[in-house]
């Protein structure tokens, strides 16, 4: 028996099985599921009578009308249709009869004359044995299709527009090139219209300069394959014949499958700016000769001004060792002082000079915090001696060795703060401390640089207008010190560029006061390995030491220095807790619990008003319970006497102004090697008077000194007058080269190599620095181990020194020279000092 299911097109959730018993019912259920695949479509299906009456629709169409089924059976399809469109139905139904199958566009109306559908109607008719009996229409909903071809329409409307009215010159080409459209900017930027545009051959390659046509081929073959272009700068040819610059942009055009369909140029006219970047670049160019050209003239004067300097203040030096009288004596000190203050004023005004438009954050390099307070402290010790003004500098453990930051400027910074701190002081303590700001973190660390002093202080009503340049506290008071008043305009200013603010923490008339600023410094990558260190740090770990000192800032610099080394650190602050302390050692010692004491630190400073420490120390050194322990003085500079009495004594010290490195390589060698550590050629010579005498000539030091000015070379010649030193003196670069290589005549005759040469850098003939480089390169081609040489040089400053090193020198004194400073550049070059006695 056949079996088929029955689909209900109102219900296809429910079916039912039917037998096929008899045609009848066979061709029945055929028909059911014809009906029920009409229904599926998205067609709409209709069949008409012979008098074009509705006989059969689909669910689909009846939807659309928003009738079911059942109402349309037997109503003429014309009621369906629009008014307008019923005449066009009628010549349609005629063609079909008579031509065959056709189609039309209606609008078919639903009922009570809601909005219509758009549809596509495709009629065929239908014959029985006698002709025709009615008529098949698939009806398609072109709705959809309108309402997309109205919006691209609008769109492609509103693209043409932009592309009409934008400023900027557009076309759009084919996947060949070939031009498809131009926007009516053409003719603002090229004189052409768009027709004449389109007539050229080779469009818009003709347009173009002729020397940038091959650049524009190349972009638009590129373009044809895809790539895109940015503001590429071109020229044009004008049809009025001038040139103008323009900036291209290029991009492809793809369908939304990526497929090719041609590019697109943007080209907009930047003749205009163009012409204002060239009036930029010669203004920066004009500006960048003035500054150099003010450079010069600021280094000139410089020069100038410092060179006879030198000779005035070097022969004030000379004099103030001599015999004078006390008249005489004030004469010259009148001669320093006023040397010293238009030194000061020459330096603030340059360094003012050359910040001028300076940028924050410009010069970023890697620095070495110790390093930049040593050199700070070396600058301003000669001074703080004078005036008999302990000089400390600390750096907490908790700041990093080497940071990121503006060297030059912290350092013209911390110089004239210091400086000012001892301007402004009669006696006590200068301290630099360097701690971490209140601000750190990933993205910025902060570090807190302070100055504090014991000077005269600061009233609260004046603490701000001393910022503002050439103002002072006091002007009646500040003449005793001297001055002009910019220097803390130009610390602030300085630090500002460091990204920083200077204030004043702490001032108090007649106690002294605190300067301060927090700076950004990165912690570099690299930090210093403790197996570079010029000690061996490990020899200080688990070592006992005692600080004797009456000043608080000592005491505590020692201790935050050594702790973080492993040292066991006791302060005290008198004569009395000192005796205490080390008999209880002593008593715990002699019970043989081991040594509770290695080392005992003495400040400077007198002890008591009748004894310095020097005679101190050696009486304490008789005691039992001092007996044992290494002696090392701080910040004692002894003259001759003393130096041989510490020798004989075996106390050492160590020399102002204290530096980090030099206190904790003090203490690591006397652990290693117990004894007297300045029992160097100094000491020597100061142990043996016969010394001089002794020595052969060879043994003495041989300098070629190279210095154009006679006044200068006076000063340093007689700066090494009693010194183990055999100088001999040239006026000119190339007289220095000629005797370089010619070397020193010994009395005998015999040619020797000098040890050291001392090169002013600014010479007649052959300047210093190219005489070095003459030097550098004939002892590559002799083979010969580089001397030594000292640049000397007006040029004040960090600069200076980098300037005097990266040309061949090993190292850079500044105009006006004093004896102190060139003796010990002297000595750290030749590694002996020359002085004698």
């Amino acid at each position: 028996m056949k079996r088929c299911f029955l689909v209900n097109s109102n219900d296809t959730a429910q079916s039912q099985p039917a037998d096929l018993d008899t045609p009848a019912t066979e061709a029945s259920l055929y028909a059911q599921c014809y009906q029920n695949l009409l229904n599926v479509g998205q067609q709409g299906l209709c069949l008409l009578g012979r008098d074009r009456l509705i006989v059969h629709t689909n669910k689909t169409m009846a939807d659309w009308l928003r009738v079911s089924p059942e109402a349309l059976y037997q109503t003429p399809f014309s009621q369906w249709v629009d008014l307008n469109d019923r005449e066009k139905l009628e010549a349609f139904f005629i063609d079909v009869d008579q031509d065959g199958p056709s189609a039309i566009t209606l609008n078919l109306v639903p009922d009570l004359g809601r909005n219509g559908r758009s549809v596509r109607v495709m009629g065929a008719g239908l014959s029985d044995v006698g002709g025709v009996a009615g008529m098949g229409l698939a009806l398609v909903d072109l709705s959809d299709q309108r309402a997309m071809l109205q919006q691209l329409n609008h769109e492609l409307t509103t693209y043409r527009n932009i592309a009409n009215f934008t400023h900027d010159w557009e076309s759009w080409f084919d996947a060949q090139g070939r031009v498809q459209w131009i926007n009516p900017a053409v003719q603002r930027v090229t004189g052409y219209s768009i027709a004449a545009c389109m007539e050229m051959a080779t469009y818009p390659v003709d347009l173009f300069h002729a020397q940038d046509r091959s650049t524009l081929e190349r972009l638009m073959q590129e373009g044809r394959a895809g790539a895109v272009a940015h503001d590429v700068s071109l020229r044009i040819k004008h049809r009025e014949g001038d040139l103008r610059w323009v900036s291209l942009s290029l991009q492809p055009m793809l369908t939304n499958a990526g497929e090719k369909l041609g590019f697109r140029t943007s080209i907009r006219d930047i003749s205009e700016r163009r012409e204002a970047e060239q009036a930029l670049e010669a203004a920066k160019r004009s500006a960048e000769t003035a500054s150099k050209a003010k450079s010069r003239f600021l280094s000139t004067m410089s020069h100038e001004i410092r060179t006879p300097m030198t000779a005035i203040l070097g022969v004030a030096e000379l004099m103030s060792g001599t015999h004078l009288d006390r008249v005489q004596r004030e004469h010259v000190s009148i001669i320093r002082r006023s040397g010293d203050a238009l030194l000061e004023l020459i330096d603030d005004i340059l360094v003012i000079s050359q910040n001028e438009g300076a940028q924050e954050g410009e010069k970023q390099v890697v620095f070495d915090v110790d390093h930049l307070l040593e050199s700070v402290m070396d600058m301003a010790s000669y001074r703080a001696t004078e005036k008999g003004i302990k000089l400390l500098s600390h750096v907490a453990a908790l700041v990093p060795v080497r940071v990121m930051g503006d060297p030059v400027r912290l350092r013209q910074v911390l110089i004239n703060l210091v400086g000012n701190a001892i301007k402004f002081s009669e006696k006590g303590e200068v301290v630099i401390q360097v701690r971490p700001g209140p601000r750190n973190g990933p993205e910025r660390s902060d570090y807190r640089f302070s100055v504090s002093d014991n000077g005269i202080g600061i009233p609260m009503e004046k603490r701000e207008a001393i910022f503002d340049a050439f103002s002072q506290v006091d002007e009646t008071e500040s003449r005793r010190f001297g001055g002009t008043g910019l220097g803390l305009t130009i610390c602030r200013r300085l630090v500002n560029l460091m990204g920083g603010q200077l204030e004043l923490l702490f001032s108090e008339p007649g106690v002294g006061s605190t300067f301060a600023f927090d700076i950004p410094l990165q912690p570099a990558m690299e930090q210093a390995n403790p197996a570079n260190l010029e000690y061996d740090h490990t020899t200080l770990k688990e070592r006992r030491v005692v600080v004797f000192s009456r000043g608080k800032n000592l005491r505590t610099m020692v201790q935050e220095m050594l702790t973080p080394e492993g040292v066991h650190c006791t302060a005290v602050s008198n004569h009395d807790e000192l005796v205490q302390l080390m008999e209880v050692v002593h008593d715990v010692e002699r019970d043989g619990q081991g040594p509770l004491c290695d080392m005992l630190l003495l400040d400077a400073e007198k002890p008591f008003a009748n004894m310095d420490v020097v005679s101190y120390a050696s009486e304490l050194k008789k005691r039992k319970i001092f007996r044992n322990l290494h002696f090392v003085i701080l910040g004692l500079d002894p003259g001759q006497k003393e130096r041989f009495a510490l020798c004989q004594a075996g106390i050492n010290y160590v020399s102002p102004p204290l530096k980090r490195r030099v206190i904790l390589k003090t203490l690591a060698e006397l652990f290693v090697e117990p004894g007297y550590r300045h029992l160097d050629d100094a000491c020597r010579n100061l142990m043996h008077a016969t010394h001089k005498r002794e020595l052969k000539e060879g043994g003495a030091l041989r300098i070629l000194l190279a210095e154009d000015d006679p006044d200068s070379s006076y000063v340093i010649q007689n700066f090494l007058k009693d010194t183990l030193c055999h100088l001999e003196v040239v006026t000119d670069g190339q007289q220095a080269l000629q005797r370089f290589q010619e070397g020193m005549t010994d009395p005998l005759g015999a040619a020797m190599e000098f040890d050291l040469v001392i090169m002013d850098t600014q010479m007649p003939v052959m300047d210093g620095y190219t005489a070095v480089h003459r030097i550098r390169s004939w002892e590559r081609i002799q083979q010969r181990a580089p001397v030594k040489i000292l640049a000397i040089s007006a040029h004040s400053g960090q600069e200076g020194r980098l300037t005097s090193l990266r040309n061949g020198c090993d190292d850079h004194l500044n105009k006006p020279l004093t004896q102190r400073d060139l003796l010990a550049h002297i000595d750290a070059l030749c590694h002996r000092l020359p002085k004698t006695g």
